[in-house]
This record gives structure tokens, sequence and C-alpha cells, in this order.
């Protein structure tokens, strides 16, 4: 519903007395609510209509999936075999067992379907509350669209977009709260705010961020009579004060029905301080980086959105309540310093926008605004979900670049037994794909491990330092899967050799398969012995590419495993070296055209083909 305080523009955001609008034909204000409700809106379930492409949506399920088998929630980290007693204090267990329960029930179609709703209803409270604030429909639709977009990278199937949920009725009941003129009023959403925050504290630890827009609300409205140079009522100190006291109520319920049924009580609640406060996360984590760290190609409606909202305050500020202002410069400054709170942001930003908008629109000197502001709406909605498939691919399945499902496959096909040691990359998917009958050796649940292990063991592993076999010999890992080495870890090692390496030249390890994703060896004695003298493909090292001997010794196992299929560009092109130096070259030519055929670009075969083209 629009405000009561105006029909279009903002009587909060007015210098002056405004004047009366011409009333509008209930009939057209139907239309319009329906209309620039449903643009934006649709806009947002479609941009939310991508691939899994969150890699650690995979952990969350394997934790619904605990809480389902255990009956309880967890106290110690029951994921993973190497710090399986280390304490766990798991803040997010319920979307877990939602996001699990849909699996189960709809399959990941469902899952995306869910997250797609869920993200759909934080734009529309905000949507509300631009309303609310009385910015007209054209700009409130338009200032939602633009918002979306700048959060649309985070539109993850993950926990936080329930806490963002929170957050955006939060700022919806703020704006109740603060154009209400009846103190009854006032009292109904003051308490509709404190459930609200009291709620999330159950379900994910982003309900601190509920606490800051509340507490922004108190201050806001304190200061307000001696900030707004508007003819709009304040509320008066009376009602900021009682702000406080629901504030107060919210955090004493949470922390009252969180100790009665949670093995750490409110103490889950300060995981996000202390992720956020350790630096080892900030250089590692790409979601706690700074966003200027980002291509700009990526990030640019962010920037965008942060151009628009510094303009709105700097012509349009005194005029706003320093509610939205507090809000909006405060996720501005986590967002500067964690990219993640990017959402957070523009969940704040929209309400200030939309008013700016208005203010903005009256003072250019054009007819049929409404027809404009129509069409631009229109084409912005239309054109936003190609931006966010630009990032991540369109469907209602895993994306293979962070969900290794053909890997995953071959795992099983081949029968590999015991455990394995994977980069957290993959660690999180396997949980989600196989737990309880494989856990982890470590994964993105930096809360679920200690400081020691992760930089001591885990990293000294991934990094090839010495005594890493040592290591996976001491918890009995029998098999290792890895993706290849990254950009950035090439970087942070200056090419040194790290386990890829260590692991190709070991007789004591056999890879086994290898394709485009990544790569997977197996003990060459123990469980996996008979595998590892079947299919093991001895001294090459795909992450490099490098033969470790002459290629034509490696006729016999690579060829085997192209036929064992399934098949990959790297596959193709080392096997089709090695055939050619095996005398073969029609043989190889012929490996190599048909990969060709299902990759023209890789560069793996285009080396391939210069290579065989000069013998």
């Amino acid at each position: 519903a629009g405000s009561p305080l105006s029909n279009s523009g903002s009587a909060l955001s007015s210098g002056s007395t405004p004047v009366p609008d011409t009333p509008v034909p209930i009939g057209r204000r139907l239309v319009d609510l329906a209309v620039f409700s449903l643009i934006p809106l649709a806009a947002v379930f479609a941009m939310s209509c991508f691939q899994i492409s969150d890699p650690d949506l995979g952990f969350h399920l394997a934790t619904g999936r605990a809480v389902m088998q255990l009956g309880e929630i967890p106290a110690t980290n029951v994921l993973s075999f190497t710090q399986a007693e280390h304490p766990w204090k798991l803040s997010q267990w319920i979307p877990g067992y939602l996001f699990e329960w849909v699996r189960i029930k709809a399959g990941v179609a469902g899952i995306i379907v869910t997250k797609a709703t869920t993200v759909t209803l934080v734009w529309a409270f905000i949507l509300a509350s631009c309303r609310r604030l009385g910015a007209s429909p054209t700009a409130s639709a338009l200032a939602t669209l633009v918002c979306a977009i700048a959060a649309s990278f985070r539109f993850v199937s993950r926990p936080l977009i329930f806490s963002h949920l929170g957050l955006a009725i939060t700022i919806y009941l703020g704006t109740r709260y603060l154009t209400s003129t009846s103190r009854t009023h006032r009292r109904k959403w003051g308490a509709a705010m404190a459930a609200v925050m009291a709620l999330v504290c159950h379900v994910h630890g982003g309900a601190v961020y509920l606490f800051l827009a509340a507490f922004a609300l108190g201050v806001g409205m304190l200061l307000d009579p001696v900030w707004r140079r508007s003819d709009a009522p304040c509320p008066g100190y009376a009602a900021g004060a009682e702000v406080f006291g629901w504030v107060a109520l919210a955090a004493v319920i949470a922390a009252a029905t969180l100790a009665l049924y949670h093995p750490y009580g409110i103490e889950v609640l300060m995981t996000p301080f202390q992720m956020g406060a350790d630096s080892h996360l900030a250089e590692h984590l790409v979601e706690f980086r700074r966003p200027w760290t980002f291509p700009f190609s990526y990030l640019w409606s962010y920037w965008l959105v942060v151009v628009l909202a510094g303009v709105a305050l700097a012509t349009n500020g005194r005029r706003e309540s320093l509610f939205g202002i507090f809000v909006l410069l405060g996720f501005a400054v986590l967002s500067f310093r964690f990219v993640r709170l990017a959402f957070a942001f523009a969940i704040a930003a929209a309400p200030v926008i939309s008013v700016a908008f208005d203010a903005w629109g009256r003072r250019i000197p054009v007819t049929n605004r409404r027809a404009i502001g129509l069409l631009s709406a229109g084409v912005i909605a239309v054109v936003s979900p190609a931006e966010n498939w630009r990032r991540f691919p369109m469907g209602f399945g895993y994306n293979p670049h962070f969900f290794p499902v053909e890997l995953f496959d071959k795992i099983e096909t081949l029968g590999v037994e015991g455990r394995l040691y994977t980069s957290d990359r993959w660690a999180s998917p396997m949980l989600g794909f196989y737990w309880p009958d494989r856990r982890s050796f470590f994964d993105p649940r930096l809360d679920a491990f200690s400081p020691e292990f992760v930089t001591d063991e885990y990293l000294h592993v991934r990094y090839g330092l010495d005594g890493w076999e040592d290591i996976l010999l001491g918890y009995e890992v029998e098999g290792v899967l890895l993706a290849y080495t990254s950009a950035g870890e090439a970087r942070f090692q200056e090419g040194a050799p790290n386990v890829r390496q260590h692991l190709a030249a070991s007789e004591r390890w056999s890879l086994v398969w290898f394709d485009d994703r990544g790569e997977l060896f197996v003990r060459s004695d123990g469980p996996n012995a008979s595998l590892a003298q079947t299919h093991g493909i001895e001294n090459f090292d795909p992450d490099r590419m490098d033969y470790l001997t002459r290629p034509a010794t490696l006729v016999g196992p690579l060829a085997l495993a192209l036929s064992d299929g399934p098949q990959s560009a790297r596959l193709s092109a080392a096997t089709a070296i090695a055939v050619a130096e095996a005398g073969d070259m029609e043989g190889a030519l012929r490996v190599l055209a048909s990969a060709l055929a299902a990759w023209p670009d890789d560069p793996y075969l285009g080396r391939a083909a210069q290579m065989l083209a000069r013998r």
C-alpha cells in the first residue's frame, strides 16, 4: 500500500508545504499498484533462477541431514573425520533443515524455486518500504530494480537470504513505526519488529543486521527533530526511546528461547563477529574481500548504487529521516569491508534512492512521466536477469564449475574406498552429496575447525609442504580429490610445486582419473591397491599437463581412461600426444578430431594440434 501521507512524491521529503495532488481514480491506483509491483518482483524472481553456483549449499544440506538423522542440533563437528570433537556453534540449522527437506521433496529445482521466492519476498518488503515513505509507484519500482541488480550476485542458496528477508521486514516495520501518528499503532509495529528480530536469531547469525537497523531507527528518531527540514511530523523523543525497549526485549526473548534448546545458546550469534575479525579469512575467502578487489565489470551495478545513494544524500539528505540515512551509511561501510554485505547495503539503499528519484523527477520538465517510468521499468526488468545469467548459468541444476558431478560419479564408478582429502572448494559439495557415507577432511565451516588445524594440517597438505604425506597417513586418508591449481593459488605460491605435483611424482600414490575439472589419486597400497594397479596413470601431472616420462609409455592407461569415459579435453589432449609419440599418428588425429568437435576452443587441444602438426 502507498503512504497515507502522499499520493505521489513524498511528504516526508518535501521541504515546503506540499501542493494538494489531483485525486487519482481508484482504478488507476490499483493498476499502478499491480503493474509497478509486478514488474520489479518478476524481474527479481527471474534474476534468482540460475544454476546452484554456491558450493556452500553442500554443507548446509549435510547439516540439515545431520539434524534429521541425529534428532538434535549437533554440538560438535559431526561432518568431519579430522576434528569430529571440535565445538561447532551451529547458528543456521533451520535453513539447512529446510534446504534438505526441499531437496528430498522437490529436488534441486525445488531449492532454486525456494531461494527465488525468498529473495522476491525480500524485495517485496523493500518495495513496500519505498511506498510507505511516500515514493511514487514509478520511483519505487525503479529504485527496487536498480538495487536488486546490485545485490543479484548474492542471490544464492544460502541461509543469508533468510536473514536478509528479516532485515527487509525490519526496515519495512521501521518505516511503519516512523510514519505512524498513533501511539497504539507504533506499539503494534514495535512489537512486530521485536518478534521478527527474536525469530531470526534462531535462523542465522545475520540476525545482528536486524538489531543494527532497529538501533538506527531509535537513534534516528531521537535526532530527527533537530535534523529534518520537513513539514512531516516527527513522532518525538519518547517514540525513539521506545525503540530501544523493543530492541532490548527482542534480545531477551532471543537469549531465553535459544537457551531452551541450543547447546550454545545466544553465543552462536557471535560467529559473524569472530569471522569478520579474522585477518586470515579476509585474505582467503572471496566474500570477505573488499569490493574494489573485484573487476569493475562484475560489480558495476553495486558501484552505481553507491553513487546514486551518495547523490541522494547530498541532494535530499536533510529531508530524509536519519533512520534511513544511518541504515544506509552503516551497511555501506560494512559492504566496503566485506563484499558479502553488498546485498544488505542494496536493501538499505533502495528506500532512500526511491524518495530521491521522485525529488529529481519533479525537476525535469517532461510530460507523461508515468509512461516514461513504465517504459524504463519494463526495459530494465527485461534486461536485468541477463546481467545475472552472465555470471551464473540459467537453469535448475547444479553448476558443474562448482559441483563436479561427473567426478563424483567417477568416484562411485571406480569404487574408491576409504577417506578422501579434498580442497575446501569441493569438500562442501561432497558433503551435500554423500554425508554421512563420506565426511570431510576440511570444509568451509570455518567455525567448526581450530585455526591451528587449518594452517598446520589442511593448508600444509594443500601446499605440499614438508610432512604433507605424514599428515594424510595419520588421518588414514586413502584418496585425494583436487581441483586444479587456481590462478590465485599459483600467485600465492609463486609457481612452486604443490601437493598435486608431489602426488603425481610419488610412487606411493596413483592417479586413477582426471578430467577438465580436477584429478583423483588413490594410495597405491591398501583398500584401493587393485584400482591403482588397473587404472593407474603413473608419471603424469594433469594439473600442469606434464609428462614425467616418455608419453609413449602412457598410451595404455590413458587410452583405457579415455575409453571408460566420460571424455574431457585434457584427457583427450594427453592421450593424442601419447598415441602420436607411440607412432600411431592416424589414431592420434582421430582422438584429437573427436575432441575438437566437442571443445573447439580448448587451449590444451589447440597445443596438442600444433604439436602433431609439427611432426
